[in-house]
């Protein structure tokens, strides 16, 4: 009688806690399916498929989660 409770586009935010720097052009040669535009935008954008969703990583360490959802 019942649907199972879904989850769809959760958002969460963090930073590393690290002392090395983060290296975006080095993760971006090395992510699949990541961008890197420093002139655009300051982040690099990983998007994945399974499971979906989009993380943005920062230089400063810090990172956005969106769009994930549960599968």
């Amino acid at each position: 009688m019942f649907t199972k409770p879904v989850l769809t586009n959760v958002i969460g935010v963090g930073e590393f806690e690290t002392c090395f720097p983060m290296d975006l052009q080095f993760m971006a040669s090395k992510i699949e399916g990541s961008r890197l535009n420093m002139k655009k935008f300051p982040g690099l954008i990983i998007r994945k498929a399974k499971p979906k969703g989009t993380v943005i990583l920062f230089k400063s360490k810090k990172f956005i989660i969106v769009g994930a959802e549960n599968q």
